[in-house]
């Protein structure tokens, strides 16, 4: 392994970033510090493929690894913040349970489901997670995302039509989670 700045990595191991401990190198692995450090990486990034992964809960790498680029969320873009009295902004690379945790503390509603979800609030967005009967896009009103050419974008929830439209936006076409 081969470091480079802004915690970019070549051939970095993924069985050092996944539950199950398995999985080849990436070509190139990158942790951002923040959102601008992954807007500056993407629009940097010169075509090559981009897979997301998050705390690599629900993931299994093969051995020869993936190609291209893997951005790792995990313990980097994971703030949590109160937005107003009844809201909270949540970052990508935040886990699920410290949601549920957070949400317990500032009395934000019946949001302890997250904490039966092992994964990033990336992750449970992208797969629509749920457990004891809610889902994860039954909480969302906006999202802000940062597309392959490293632009930012908002889009509330009132103007994607469908869970499909919601997963393409978060991993725009050429993309996808690990």
């Amino acid at each position: 392994m081969s470091k480079q700045a802004y915690n970019c990595y070549y051939n970095e191991l993924l069985s050092k970033h996944t539950s199950w401990k398995v999985g080849g190198p990436a070509d190139i692995f990158f942790t951002p510090q923040n959102r601008d450090d992954l807007s500056n990486f993407l629009k940097s990034n010169q075509g090559n493929p981009i897979t997301w992964l998050g705390n690599g809960t629900n993931v299994l790498v093969r051995d020869n690894g993936i190609r291209g680029a893997v951005i790792s969320t995990k313990k980097s873009i994971d703030k949590i913040n109160m937005e107003t009295d009844n809201s909270c902004r949540v970052e990508a690379g935040a886990s699920c349970m410290d949601l549920a945790l957070f949400a317990e503390k500032n009395q934000l509603g019946p949001a302890a489901f997250f904490s039966g979800i092992p994964g990033s609030i990336g992750g449970a967005l992208t797969m629509n997670a749920g457990s004891f009967g809610h889902e994860t896009w039954e909480f969302v009103e906006t999202v802000e995302v940062i597309d392959e050419s490293g632009d930012i974008h908002y889009l509330h929830l009132k103007n994607l039509n469908s869970h499909t439209d919601q997963s393409n936006f978060l991993f725009p076409c050429g993309s996808s989670p690990a």
